[in-house]
This record gives structure tokens, C-alpha cells and sequence, in this order.
């Protein structure tokens, strides 16, 4: 595996039961020593399940009691009420860090505004310049 895509894309054709992005839910603590039984590569399942479970849908789906799910989708578990309240402030922060990209303005491509800005300052170095010489 190589890509995160082709890494969760194989977990969702071989567990479907626990993979699917659309619908995700919580997984059993500890899944990441299945995958790795299953063969899987450290780096591909320490990759996988970090953006798997770093996503909003299931960040939103860590409520206290839901259950948990090993890898055929058994319940293994439930969320508890201080990794609810985990997920909640990770999400908080995922979502305001997405609306800080949006707000930031992004500069004009070719923008002649940029230019007149730029020969305002220069023709202002040069008259302080021009000051102090005289």
C-alpha cells in the first residue's frame, strides 16, 4: 500500500463491517494490533487509522455509549464519556482550523493593485533618500 486512499479503500473491501467512510463507526480500542495480526504494516495501519479516525463523520460518531466494533463489525466496547468529550474538542478544532483556511484572503494572481503598492513604497524610499541626502 502507498496511499492513504488505497489503504482504507482495502480495510473497506475486507471489513466492511468495520470500514466504510460514509457511515463510520467507533472502533475497538486497540484495532490497530488487528490490522497488524491481519498483516498489515505498521506504517499503513499507524497511517490508515489516523486519518480515518481523525475524520468529522467520525469524530461525530464518538458519542458516550455508542458502541465500538471490531474489525466483522462486532461490538467490542463502548465509548466512554471522557473519549466523547476527546472527540468533541478534536472536532472543535478540526472545524475551526478549516474555517481559518477559508477567511484567510487569498492574493490576486497578477494583480495590478500589488504593483502600485510596490511603486508607491519604492517612490517613498526614494524621496526619504532624496531628504536626507539634501
Amino acid at each position: 500500500m502507498s496511499t492513504i486512499r488505497e489503504i482504507i479503500g482495502a480495510w473497506e473491501n475486507e471489513y466492511p463491517q468495520a470500514f466504510d467512510r460514509r457511515c463510520s463507526r467507533p472502533l475497538k480500542i486497540g484495532i490497530h494490533e488487528d490490522l497488524l495480526a491481519e498483516g498489515y504494516g505498521l506504517a499503513d495501519v499507524t497511517l490508515g487509522l489516523r486519518c480515518y479516525c481523525s475524520d468529522a463523520g467520525y469524530l461525530l460518531r464518538q458519542r458516550a455509549g455508542a458502541v465500538r466494533i471490531d474489525l466483522a463489525g462486532q461490538p467490542c466496547g463502548l465509548v466512554t464519556d471522557k473519549e466523547a468529550a476527546h472527540a468533541t474538542t478534536t472536532l472543535g478544532k478540526l472545524l475551526r482550523a478549516a474555517q481559518k483556511k477559508r477567511s484567510v484572503p487569498q492574493p490576486v494572481q497578477g494583480s495590478r493593485a500589488g504593483f502600485e503598492a510596490l511603486r508607491a513604497a519604492a517612490r517613498a524610499r526614494r524621496e526619504r533618500q532624496h531628504e536626507v541626502a539634501a
